[in-house]
C-alpha cells in the first residue's frame, strides 16, 4: 500500500484517491482508486521504457512475495486502480 500510495503521489497527478480495505473469507483486499491522469496499460508490458513501470513492477514483486495477486487497471485520463 506504501508503494501504491507513493505512486499516486510522484506521478497520477490525482487529486483524490480512495483506499478501500475489505475483509473477505480467507484473505484481505486492498484496492487504491485514484482519478489521476493514468497511463496505457501497454506501459504495464513494457517496463523501464520512458521511465516508467519499475514502481509497478515493485509492487508486483511484494505482491508476489505474500501470494496475493495484483490488478492494475488505468486509462489515459481515466484514473488508476489496482
Amino acid at each position: 500500500m506504501q508503494k501504491c500510495l507513493s505512486n499516486i503521489v510522484k506521478h497520477s497527478a490525482a487529486t483524490s484517491e480512495c483506499i478501500a480495505p475489505r475483509a473477505e473469507r480467507d484473505w484481505i483486499r486492498v484496492e487504491t482508486t485514484d482519478n489521476g491522469k493514468g497511463f496505457s496499460s501497454a506501459t504495464l508490458e513494457q517496463p523501464g521504457h520512458s521511465g516508467r513501470g519499475f514502481g509497478l513492477l515493485g509492487i508486483a514483486e511484494r505482491a508476489r512475495i505474500l501470494r496475493a495477486k495484483l490488478t492494475v487497471t488505468s486509462e489515459p485520463g481515466k484514473g488508476t486502480s489496482a
